[in-house]
């Protein structure tokens, strides 16, 4: 009697196990295959900016999105990505949110007009009349300028916008790098 229930179990758990195997099974359809260059006209950017420094003046979010634009251009054109003809457009949102060290903390003469490394985001896809044949979203990003640059913001030595404007150089980088991973 022991063995037989013993059997039915065994064969209950092995029916179910070929129930979810068989359920679980997914195909994959092939990507549809993209060329090898891509219309690009510029970018969407959304810009946050929370606390706004008394002494220091940086650039503006029109500079910002200038600069943008052309980093990601000439890394495109550096790799011959770009193509104005091409039926596939290059759509490229990148969010940006300016940090000022000790912006968060609670009492304002902690709060410094010394900018930090921003928080970026971006969103690029190809697409195709109106049909998205890649996409890539990466978020909560966040700019490492290395240890000597790390060591200099630190000591307060580093110029007004090198932070941010080595953060856009790394973000076109790596936005095309991404793009190249595509094919």
């Amino acid at each position: 009697m022991k063995n037989i229930k013993r059997s039915l179990s065994y064969l209950f758990v092995a029916v179910f196990a070929m129930l979810f195997v068989g359920c679980s099974s997914k195909t994959t359809q092939p990507l549809e295959p993209i060329g090898d260059s891509f219309k690009f006209e510029k970018i969407t950017l959304y810009f946050k900016q929370t606390y706004f420094p008394k002494t220091k003046t940086y650039q503006s979010r029109e500079d910002v999105e200038r600069k943008l634009n052309e980093e990601i251009t000439k890394n495109l054109k550096i790799n011959n990505l770009i193509d104005n003809n091409s039926i596939e457009e290059l759509i490229v949102i990148i969010d940006l949110e300016r940090v000022f060290m000790g912006q968060d903390l609670p009492f304002e003469s902690m709060k410094s007009d010394t900018i930090g490394s921003p928080r970026l985001g971006y969103d690029i896809k190809i697409v195709k009349d109106k049909k998205v044949l890649r996409s890539l979203v990466r978020t909560n990003l966040i700019y490492d300028a290395g240890f000597l640059k790390n060591i200099k913001h630190i000591s307060m030595m580093d110029k007004e916008n090198e932070r941010e404007n080595g953060a856009i150089e790394a973000l076109g980088k790596d936005i095309v790098e991404q793009l190249k991973s595509f094919k």
